[in-house]
């Protein structure tokens, strides 16, 4: 938001820079106060600089900021390491890891998750979504392979709360809990002991991931 104090309208060049590169160059006509937008990467380092170009302004005439990297929360720095490939065992693309959690208990849950520290979709451009409806594409086409059948489970998005905190400690995720377990039509019941102490895993999360990521190749 620009503000104008004399008595005349302007017309006032504002350029944005990252580094000494510039980024975007924008004109706005200023009687009183006038309001300019940037759109920046979110995905990206910004070392950024606003230049007003004002022949009456000499001084004070720079603003600059930065945008860090995004910090990586320890789950998703594992996948990093080569010697561990558990994480990306089913599907890994630019922004997004499809993976089995440890504590899945249905036979073939899965999960996507953003590779960089994320606490909801709003942050989520153009390319992002691309890329995360890749990752859905994926692991419900090989859901499908898995007993040739239109292959069932209930899914849902987990993000921040909206009330206004602080929730920079959450990071989204999409869940896939599918029913089916030997078969298009053998699924697997939460009954008895399942139901009332504690559910139980009829394959591994390791052996779950696997079947999965091997159906990729095909």
């Amino acid at each position: 938001v620009l503000s104008n104090q004399s008595d005349t309208s302007e017309t006032i060049s504002i350029s944005l820079f990252n580094n000494d590169v510039l980024f975007a160059k924008s004109a706005v006509d200023i009687t009183d106060t006038a309001e300019t937008t940037f759109s920046i990467p979110n995905n990206q380092v910004i070392n950024g600089r606003l230049v007003i170009e004002d022949s009456g302004l000499q001084y004070d005439n720079s603003l600059y900021f930065n945008i860090n990297s995004k910090p990586k929360i320890k789950v998703l720095a594992i996948n990093k390491s080569a010697s561990d490939v558990y994480l990306n065992r089913i599907y890994t693309n630019d922004e997004f890891v499809v993976l089995t959690p440890f504590w899945a208990f249905w036979p073939y849950e899965t999960m996507i998750i953003p590779r960089n520290a994320e606490k909801d979709m709003s942050t989520l451009n153009s390319n992002s979504a691309a890329l995360f409806a890749d990752a859905i594409s994926v692991i419900t086409k090989v859901y499908d392979q898995l007993f040739n059948c239109s292959f069932p489970y209930s899914s849902g998005i987990h993000q921040a709360p909206t009330n206004n905190q602080n929730n920079d400690h959450w990071h989204w995720h999409m869940s896939f809990y599918p029913p089916l377990l030997r078969s298009a039509t053998v699924k697997k019941f939460m009954v008895g002991y399942e139901m009332f102490g504690m559910p139980q895993r009829d394959i591994t999360v390791e052996k779950a991931a696997e079947t999965l990521r091997l159906l990729i190749k095909e």
